[in-house]
């Protein structure tokens, strides 16, 4: 079997002759093809990694240069947090994901140790026996798996950004209360404590805040994200200067609860279908919150719907309006462009653009704002009418879905839920946190 390999770094929206091209229809600075196939068979893309968020497509490309170009490899295949904006923690999260088969590698790259060397597989690839990639070996479905059950944790570096620009906000030239009280030598402890019933998510933002405010406090968690925790429960002690604990106190506060009661909201949702459907959050997030914001999510049980524009298609109606088509010329022409692994959502606001969706090929029809009655009825047309033409086809409603009715919504078939108020309108878990001086240690001697 021949194969071609393109070094050229190709930007934009250049494309090769479509049987030299990847599925996925990505620009990437070096594709492996099989010229013999049918299908292209490159195995790595930016969106393949639309399930690491904190990966993105520019670490990917990274990587994608590393694998491929020979840059980072040592004497131990390839050190992942040698690689452009990866670190550990990424580069642990990188490869559980390849474990579970979410990742497709390039031929003869294995997520694993060289033999020997157990223990490096926390951040390295190693070369190992060539696995020629075909199409008989790629994935028959190959949409990326729903986003859903308890999430990976936070990368660091996203953490960081979002809580240096609160505490920016926050402190600006500095605390001039606690400045002028308090010495820096002052130490003290700070108890968290729940008020109100709920669901946690974002302890180790919690506690990252502190850190980040005095380096040597010490944080132990009495709790964990995903827990249901009750009134006067203690969830967590900080102890280091009071200066730090007071300068770290609203941030992390604030951070805390928001993403809490999200979690808290989403398992109400979660708990009043009861398995009938699944239930997804939207785009309706606070401003650069989106990732603490959709963890919180799958803490509380629900499923992320698309990260961003860039890593699923959804055509509503305001792209029709300027694409000069219909919505099944849409879907078509979209399809060409994004190609097979990309999951595609048509909006459907009545029963002619629904079969529309169908018969275009989206991977999802989102029925917007159709009553619990008119989704009872149009729900078996659609799936009788994706099965006559061979599809695969998930519906969902959304719009005017409440914690009132949420029930009778998952009552009518539709697999997908997906719920704004989870994120836009939560109101925050009741959290508080007290503090205590402590006493000075006594001096040796």
């Amino acid at each position: 079997m021949g194969w071609i390999v393109t070094t050229t770094l190709l930007l934009g929206v250049q494309r090769l002759a479509p049987n030299f091209w990847d599925p996925l229809g990505d620009p990437v600075p070096l594709c492996i093809l099989d010229p013999e196939a049918p299908l292209p068979v490159r195995r790595i893309s930016p969106r393949a990694w639309r399930g690491l968020p904190s990966v993105g497509p520019t670490r990917a490309l990274a990587l994608a240069d590393a694998l491929w170009c020979g840059g980072a490899v040592g004497p131990e295949g390839i050190n992942l947090t040698e690689i452009t904006g990866i670190g550990a923690l990424t580069a642990e999260r990188i490869l559980k994901s390849s474990a579970s088969g979410s990742i497709l590698w390039p031929s003869d790259w294995l997520p694993r140790s060289p033999p020997g060397k157990r223990g490096t597989s926390g951040v390295h690839l190693w070369k190992g026996a060539p696995m020629f990639p075909s199409p008989e070996n790629l994935p028959v479905d190959s949409l990326p798996a729903p986003r859903v059950g308890f999430p990976e944790d936070l990368d660091v570096d996203r953490m960081d950004e979002v809580i240096a620009v609160a505490l920016a906000e926050d402190r600006g030239a500095g605390d001039i209360t606690s400045e002028g009280l308090l010495s820096k030598e002052t130490r003290a402890r700070a108890r968290l404590v729940a008020r109100d019933p709920g669901v946690l998510a974002g302890l180790g933002v919690f506690a990252r805040t502190f850190e980040l405010c005095d380096p040597h406090v010490e944080c132990t968690l009495g709790a964990q994200d995903g827990e249901r925790v009750e009134p006067g429960q203690e969830l967590a002690v900080c102890v280091g200067t009071a200066t730090g604990l007071l300068l770290a106190e609203r941030t992390a506060l604030n951070l805390l609860q928001r993403m809490s009661g999200i979690a808290t909201q989403t398992a109400r949702f979660v708990e009043a279908v009861a398995g009938q459907a699944r239930i997804l959050d939207t785009r309706k997030t606070t401003p650069g919150l989106r990732a603490l914001e959709k963890y919180a999510v799958r803490c509380g049980g629900g499923e992320n719907h698309r990260f961003g524009l860039f890593d699923e298609a959804m055509i509503k109606e305001n792209h029709l309006a300027l694409a000069d088509c219909d919505l099944e010329q849409a879907l078509e022409r979209l399809r060409r462009e994004v190609g097979a692994g990309v999951r595609i959502t048509a909006e459907a606001s009545d029963e002619e653009e629904a079969c529309a969706a169908v018969r275009g090929g989206a991977d999802v029809i989102l029925l917007d704002n159709f009553s619990p009655e008119g989704l009872l009825e149009l729900c078996p047309l659609l799936r009788q009418q994706a099965l006559d033409l061979g599809r695969k086809v998930e519906l969902e409603a959304s719009g005017g879905i409440r914690l009132e009715t949420v029930a009778a919504f998952a009552a009518t078939g539709v697999e997908r839920l997906s719920v704004g108020a989870l994120t836009h309108s939560v109101r925050a878990l009741d959290l508080s946190l007290y503090l205590e001086p402590l006493s000075p240690e006594p001096e040796a001697g």
